[in-house]
């Protein structure tokens, strides 16, 4: 009975650690199996495009071809791909709760604690796959994870290429 609640509580410590959250959702009507070209478009931004987007883009186009998936001109292709990036400020921490027992000789205790983590900033992406006929969304993904200002341009990479791995691993293959 101890080793059962000591895993469900080691479960909850580690499980909770990760900072990356990936949601998606998709259209059940969508042909899928008949994809097989894709055009990466221009993200929807005013300002030109950033070494973040350059990252995701690469990302994204050695995930998609990993896959099977080749790229061709907008007008010639199944499916077009749309991403956006961003910065969330001030994101809220975790909160943990932890409690604990034990007994020495014939005495016996117990402890609570609680903690809250500071807030933080995550970096955002958002993946789109459109129709190119009407313009409908077949397929959409988003993923957010802790950002350090102090990353280096190999960690930057990385997280790029974490955040697409882990959002295009749930973009439905037929």
């Amino acid at each position: 009975m101890r080793a059962m609640i000591a895993g469900a509580v080691a479960l909850l410590i580690f499980g909770g650690c990760s900072s990356l959250q990936v949601a998606s959702d998709y259209d059940p009507e969508a042909a899928f199996g008949k994809l097989h070209d894709y055009a990466l478009l221009e993200p929807l931004k005013t300002e030109p495009l950033s070494l973040s987007d350059e990252r995701v883009e690469r990302a994204i186009r050695e995930h998609l071809e990993a896959k099977g998936y080749r790229s061709a001109p907008p007008e010639a292709a199944d499916f077009h791909v749309r991403y956006e990036t961003g910065i969330v400020h001030d994101v809220p921490g975790s909160f943990s709760f932890g409690f604990g027992f034990g007994s020495f000789s014939s005495h016996g205790g117990g402890a609570v604690s609680a903690s809250k983590s500071p807030l933080y900033d995550a970096v955002t992406l958002r993946i789109d796959m459109i129709a190119p006929s009407d313009g409908r969304t077949l397929w959409s993904g988003t993923a957010q994870e802790k950002v350090s200002p102090r990353q280096t341009p190999q960690e930057r990479q990385e997280q790029a290429r974490r955040l697409v791995d882990a959002l295009l691993e749930q973009f439905p293959k037929e």
